[in-house]
């Protein structure tokens, strides 16, 4: 595969995953590579969000190096599965409720509103990091518990925002409504902070 310059260093390319996002290599070392949306006005959204996401607590993967000049966001490479994909095998865990939790936690301290569809985030050794860098001023009506917190449980949400993603979901895991409820409820309880 190709080279690519990011700042003044060569990195090879490992995979392409779109037309703005790529894996990168250099010493036996991957990195995620996001070439950045127009800049505007002498600066870019997607390079300030990534930098207020990466010191609010939330996990985020760190920023290894932006490149202006180019165009480029170079971050840390996470290895793990995406949390869509995950649910559609798995049910959450309690390790996982609590992180995921925990980032609405610190987005919340930091007046961010995340966006909490389970595409956005990846889960590394237990933990589930925010990968899209992207937020919102912070808004109660988007928040977690209000608008995305059944898409982590078995409910008719899950399988169709699922299917639309092209992942396979076995409706049988779906609860009847009474069950689920009160699961989302005792969660939420034991996870909010």
């Amino acid at each position: 595969m190709e080279n690519i310059k990011v700042g003044h260093k060569e990195y090879q390319v490992a995979q392409i995953i779109s037309d703005t996002c790529s894996i990168l290599e250099r010493k036996n070392k991957k990195f995620f590579l996001r070439k950045l949306l127009e800049l505007r006005n002498g600066g870019n959204m997607q390079i300030y969000c990534a930098k207020r996401l990466s010191t609010s607590g939330i996990n985020f993967p760190k920023i290894v190096k932006i490149d202006k000049k180019r165009g480029l966001m170079l971050t840390q490479y996470l290895e793990g599965e995406n949390l869509a994909s995950y649910l559609g095998k798995s049910d959450m865990t309690d390790d996982l409720f609590e992180s995921l939790f925990l980032n609405q936690y610190m987005a919340r301290r930091s007046a961010l509103t995340l966006d909490y569809l389970p595409e956005n985030f990846i889960i590394v050794k237990g933990k589930v990091f925010y990968t899209y860098p992207f937020y919102k001023k912070y808004d109660h009506k988007e928040d977690l518990t209000e608008k995305y917190i059944r898409l982590y449980f078995n409910t008719n949400e899950l399988g169709n925002y699922l299917k639309k993603l092209g992942i396979s979901y076995d409706i049988s895991r779906i609860k009847d409504s009474y069950a689920t409820n009160k699961q989302i409820v005792l969660t939420t309880c034991k996870h909010y902070k």
